[in-house]
Formats: structure tokens, sequence, C-alpha cells
């Protein structure tokens, strides 16, 4: 195997001026601008959802806005990068379809 590649190798040095090339490529990363979900007591939590929702509201309905909540941060800052324009010729919206249809299944 070692024996063989060492020949393609011998027999193609371009293959060799290839592999380096690529690995000098520049790479892109990207790091996420989104904060973890704050850690705050189930009392809070508890205190937030009678002062803002009917009394009457049931615990699946509650945890169903948790978990979209929690399990979709990406959405969540792509709506407050939509709210706030940064560069010049971007249009700050208020609301957009995307989040008034996820505010009306909720």
């Amino acid at each position: 195997m070692v024996i063989s590649m060492l020949s393609i190798f011998q027999e193609y040095p371009f293959i060799i001026w290839i592999i380096v090339a690529l690995t000098l490529l520049p790479m892109a990363s990207a790091l996420s601008e989104e904060t973890p979900f704050p850690d705050i007591s189930f009392q809070e939590f508890s205190q937030f959802i009678s002062q803002n929702f009917n009394p009457t509201i049931s615990l699946a309905s509650v945890l169903c806005m948790l978990f979209s909540i929690t399990e979709n941060p990406d959405l969540l800052a792509l709506h407050t990068r939509q709210q706030n324009a940064r560069f010049p010729g971007e249009h700050s919206t208020m609301v957009s379809a995307w989040i008034w249809c996820l505010s009306r299944s909720i």
C-alpha cells in the first residue's frame, strides 16, 4: 500500500504540488454571535408565566413555548439581527413573516 503510493508520487510529482497547494489555501470559520440561554430558576420562570399569561394556561403550552425558545436560538438571533440594521442599505423590520408564523403557531 505504502510502496504503491510512493511509486504514484514518483511517477506524478504534480500530485504532491497539488496537495501542498490545497493545504495552503485560506479557510474560513465563523464565530457564533449568540449567547447561551440564561440560567434562570424555576421560580423566576413560574413568576414570568403567571404574570404574562392567563392563569389557566396548560403545562403543555408552557413547555411548548419553552422548548421553542431554547431549541431555536438561531432563529431568535436572526430575528434580533433583522430588527437592528448594522450596515448601510439594510432596513430594520420589526416583525418578519417567519417570526409571525412562529408566534401564531405557539
